[in-house]
């Protein structure tokens, strides 16, 4: 099929004038293709527009060389409006397996990767022999690898790599294989950090679990042996206080004893004083009555 796209654009741009004396630079087709082939993607465009519009020009390979200008420019709107219009009036066409490539292409390139992998998926089946084959089969893995599919992604490119090796596709699907590879790694080594931090909190969760336990329970504890703490030193200032109570009741049983037995003592004296006095008293006596009688 590029053999026969490369011979159309060679007999466009320099076997038409030779068809016709009327010809000219105003040939539309011819200066489109001149412009396609220049990358003029404006001009190309707006010329195979008008080559496009017109009966003597208007066929299959212009709709088509217009669609590959505007995949080239970057405009995948029209370029599905434009397939659109090739499905309805060339769907017979030999250029309908490549007008469907492209189509598959825009859809990826807007971001419409549901039916980007759609449209590939129905070239695929309908077009296994085609050149374009290991390509659709890429931009489907492509697709898949934007939706975060990325097992599905790498059994498409492993078929690539592997039954394909001179896919035009072929290096890209290396790399794309090479990411993904890379990514399991990264994800295996998330999981693992993840599952380690998750581990490590609940671990430290429950070694904090324990400490407050542990704390709550000493609190108890400690505010149970204060307790009990405080009411020993309440007794013992009791007996304390008692003892110091029993300490002055001796000390003034004592003070009253002490008095009792210097009365005591007092009054004994006096009692002795008395008799000595009264013996005295009747010694004098004596002596005098001896005294007289000598």
């Amino acid at each position: 099929m590029k053999k026969f796209f490369a011979l159309f654009l060679i007999l466009s741009l320099f076997l038409v004038p030779c068809f016709s004396q009327e010809a000219s630079v105003d040939d539309f087709l011819t200066q489109g293709l001149q412009a396609y082939k220049n990358s003029n993607w404006d001009d190309a465009i707006s010329l195979l527009k008008k080559a496009e519009s017109l009966k003597e020009t208007k066929g299959p390979e212009t709709l088509y060389m217009l669609i590959m200008a505007q995949m080239f420019k970057g405009d995948y709107k029209t370029v599905l409006s434009d397939c659109a219009k090739f499905e309805s009036q060339y769907s017979s066409s030999e250029y309908k397996p490549y007008v469907d490539y492209q189509k598959g292409r825009a859809f990826y390139y807007l971001g419409d990767y549901k039916n980007s992998i759609s449209v590939f998926a129905k070239f695929c089946n309908e077009n296994e022999n085609n050149e374009l084959f290991s390509s659709a089969l890429f931009w489907m893995a492509e697709n898949l690898y934007q939706s975060y599919h990325f097992e599905q992604a790498k059994s498409l490119l492993e078929r690539v790599v592997n039954d394909y090796p001179n896919s035009p596709k072929y290096t890209e699907a290396v790399y794309r294989l090479d990411l993904i590879v890379q990514r399991e790694k990264e994800e295996k080594l998330l999981y693992l950090l993840k599952v380690t931090s998750e581990e490590f909190l609940a671990s430290k969760n429950d070694f904090e679990r324990e400490l407050r336990k542990y704390r709550t329970s000493e609190n108890i504890d400690l505010r149970s042996q204060l307790e009990v703490t405080q009411g020993e030193l309440e007794d013992v200032e009791k007996k304390l206080k008692s003892a110091n109570e029993e300490i002055e009741r001796l000390k003034k049983a004592l003070e009253n004893s002490n008095q009792a037995i210097a009365n005591a003592e007092s009054k004994k004296t006096l009692e002795g004083m008395e008799q000595l006095t009264e013996k005295a008293k009747k010694l004098q006596k004596y002596v005098d009555e001896n005294k007289d009688g000598e």
